[in-house]
């Protein structure tokens, strides 16, 4: 167990993966300590977690939801791996949650910013609405540029 931000949180670890964060199952939340027993919202067990990384939450395709790593691979500084397939992953200067070279489920809403960007500035691709909610190591959109005048 571990307590984190108020919340203790239950782990049970893989058989054959001693020691990685990735092969541990997380059982169950409660918390805050001193209150009624509450489940904890997916951005507040992995904002706890995540550490460097990109939270993915309330996306309506639920398979996304989670916490994204930099893929640790030399050179590939625009690569976030999720603990499953999915990825974060920069593709014609845009941001996109999916598999890398297979689908894209959302679009980051803006072109050349270093990380992913905030929430809400993401579309809708083959995934479904809501669109995802992403916090951690993320950039701002810049605004829209004013309309020419006449």
């Amino acid at each position: 167990t571990a307590v984190v931000n108020g919340y203790t949180f239950a782990w049970m670890q893989r058989p054959g993966m001693p020691g990685a964060a990735a092969a541990r199952v997380l059982l169950g939340v409660i918390g805050p300590l001193g209150l009624n027993a509450t489940l904890a919202s997916s951005a507040e067990i992995h904002g706890g977690l995540c550490g460097g990384g990109v939270v993915v939450s309330g996306a309506g395709t639920a398979v996304v939801n989670g916490c994204y790593q930099p893929s640790g691979k030399p050179g590939d500084l625009q690569l976030y791996q999720q603990n499953g397939s999915n990825q974060l992953f920069l593709y014609d200067e845009v941001w996109r949650i999916g598999v890398k070279g297979v689908v894209a489920y959302y679009s980051g809403g803006c072109k050349g910013v270093p990380h992913p960007p905030t929430s809400p500035d993401w579309v809708v691709n083959s995934g479904s609405a809501p669109l995802p909610k992403v916090t951690g190591n993320v950039s701002t959109c810049p605004p829209p540029p004013p309309p020419t005048p006449p």
